[in-house]
């Protein structure tokens, strides 16, 4: 049987609050950079600085 890999993602809000996400594939974005959420938090989108 094949494992299945995951990712759980914390991302805080502008407004302080924080979402926990799960992709089944590696988001786009790393620890730290500022990023925002598509479709509902299915996509993410690195915002530039």
């Amino acid at each position: 049987m094949k494992k299945k890999k995951y990712w759980s993602v914390s991302v805080r809000m502008d407004d302080g609050t924080v979402r926990n996400l799960t992709y089944s594939e590696r988001p786009p974005a790393n620890e730290g950079e500022r990023v925002k959420l598509l479709d509902g938090g299915r996509r993410m989108a690195l915002v530039a600085n």
